[in-house]
């Protein structure tokens, strides 16, 4: 699955998209709206933070990108402007509605916060590491080669741990 984009009366919407294989060739169908894009612009440069666990350190690594972007925490919910996020359950919203968080070059939605969450391991590292480096992406979360590697180790740590 990845996120598409689309031009609308001036405006930019994303879209998930899934790719279907027929004898054909490949076809595309669009599984759900994401929301209209929203790009904020980078304020500043936050160090990593120490990753623990995989579902922590995802979380950690997509507050870096909020701060970077000039967010706030107030509560549970990180904001700027009428933008909300809710890392608990993964919700972006501007005044109510679902919105495409544009970072770096991936969309922090519900979708693509979920899918960088619930990662699970493939069956090669080469597979395995191209897939988390595109959940990554597709979610908006920008990495540092040795925070990759570390976020890699926790997501095998946490196979080894089932």
């Amino acid at each position: 699955m990845f996120v598409r984009v689309k031009k609308i009366s001036g405006n930019d919407y994303a879209y998930l998209v899934e790719n279907e294989w027929t004898k054909y060739g490949a076809r595309q169908r669009v599984t759900a709206y994401l929301g209209k894009v929203i790009r904020p612009e980078k304020a500043e440069e936050y160090p990593y933070p120490e990753l623990q666990n995989h579902k922590q350190a995802v979380q950690a690594l997509v507050q870096r990108e909020l701060q970077n972007h000039g967010f706030e925490k107030n509560d549970k919910l990180w904001s700027k402007e009428d933008i909300t996020i809710n890392l608990e359950n993964g919700e972006v919203k501007k005044k109510g509605k679902n919105v495409a968080l544009g970072m770096n070059e991936g969309f922090l939605t519900k979708e693509t916060y979920q899918q960088a969450i619930n990662f699970k391991l493939g069956e090669t590292h080469d597979e395995s590491a191209k897939a988390l480096a595109a959940a990554c992406l597709e979610a908006g979360i920008k990495l540092s080669d040795a925070a990759f590697v570390r976020l890699f180790e926790l997501q095998e740590e946490t196979k080894i741990e089932h």
